[in-house]
């Protein structure tokens, strides 16, 4: 299930972002990894910090920055896409899909790192 969640590493950086909605998990550090249960970012110690579900960092970059992004397959491999709100197409990676979701989330980090 941590699969599911985004890594600490990329945590930080979109905590940065100003992500800051209620999650179903935290890290309380990175050895320590995640503990599940309801919460936000006012709630948890100095350290601590909320983790994401991939899809509602995903829903959050698209409502917040107008990024569209998506991951498809070409088989044998699955390639990401990002789209921004005026349709223009930024890139692709062929990668196996693990890789290729990780990929995505650091990228659309370091796009809207250099957007702002």
């Amino acid at each position: 299930m941590n699969s599911e969640f985004v890594s600490y590493d990329q945590v930080l950086a979109i905590k940065e972002l100003g992500f800051d909605e209620p999650c179903l998990a935290w890290y309380v550090s990175k050895e320590h990894g995640l503990e599940l249960g309801q919460v936000v970012q006012s709630d948890l110690l100095k350290d601590a910090v909320i983790a994401p579900l991939k899809s509602q960092f995903f829903k959050w970059v698209r409502d917040k920055y107008k990024l569209h992004a998506y991951i498809d397959c070409a088989f044998p491999w699955f390639r990401y896409h990002i789209n921004s709100e005026d349709n223009e197409w930024i890139g692709f990676k062929e990668l196996e899909y693990t890789e290729a979701e990780n990929d995505l989330i650091n990228k659309l980090i370091e796009i809207v790192k250099t957007n702002e």
